[in-house]
């Protein structure tokens, strides 16, 4: 039999986790469970939204129970990104989480990030997956996914993915992204959703409608610190984001 030689490519890495899987597993039917992770599964292609992007290609796509993972190889000559590619996925990714929060009430975190990566007979492995772990599982800690520096980076390491420029480019990565009080860049999703929805008008109800959320779930988990701690941070991204978006309406 002829051995595979299995090589690491150097690839943009999302791993996204769904907040909260245990205490829907002990409180919510299978039937309930089996739709949150068919919607988590389908929200990388969500609709409602000024952009739209090419299907994902299945074999770089992996989810299992809570858990999805998806990566694209950036240096594969027969199947290279297209330019302004980076910048949209990470557009995706606001797509994805502001509608499973408007629509679903479900709370995702993740971690992005760029590394080896390799794949052989169904499984994926490598530095690059574990980095994109790590910032999901011990860093994102709230509801919001983590972007590396080495993102931001890529656009000088390949500037063929730039639109303009590597610094235009990145600067409108940027743009989608915000640093948290821990110095973290996080997806700016609920202040980005605003201007990508079909209908802008609508935006309004949706962050009235997630603010009675977090209420709801902060009295809920009152006696839980450690779940209480993450309503408390979108409670304040939440309220955050209103301000920015009044005084820029003032402006």
């Amino acid at each position: 039999m002829k051995k595979r030689n299995v090589q690491y490519e150097r690839c943009l890495i999302v791993y996204i986790d769904i907040l909260g899987f245990k205490q829907k597993i002990d409180t919510q039917s299978a039937n309930h469970i089996s739709r949150c992770i068919r919607v988590i599964a389908e929200a990388v292609e969500p609709h409602r939204f000024k952009s739209t992007f090419p299907r994902l290609p299945r074999e770089n796509f992996i989810n299992f129970s809570d858990l999805c993972v998806l990566w694209f190889p950036l240096e594969d000559r027969k199947k290279l990104p297209p330019v302004g590619w980076l910048n949209s996925q990470i557009l995706k990714l606001v797509h994805a989480q502001s509608w499973l929060l408007f629509d679903e009430e479900l709370l995702i975190r993740g971690g992005v990030t760029i590394g080896p990566l390799a794949k052989s007979y169904g499984q994926i492995f490598g530095p690059g997956l574990i980095r994109a772990y790590e910032l999901e599982s011990q860093q994102a800690k709230y509801p919001r996914i983590l972007v590396d520096e080495c993102v931001l980076e890529e656009f000088h390491r390949n500037p063929r993915l730039c639109v303009s420029d590597p610094d235009t480019d990145a600067g409108y990565m940027r743009e989608m992204l915000q640093k948290d009080a821990d110095g973290k860049l996080f997806v700016d999703y609920l202040r980005i959703a605003g201007d990508e929805l079909d209908d802008p008008a609508a935006y309004p109800g949706y962050m009235v409608k997630l603010r009675d959320f977090i209420d709801r779930r902060l009295i809920e988990f009152a006696d839980i610190p450690t779940v209480r701690e993450k309503y408390e941070w979108l409670r304040d991204y939440h309220a955050e984001t209103l301000r920015k978006l009044r005084r820029t309406s003032r402006a």
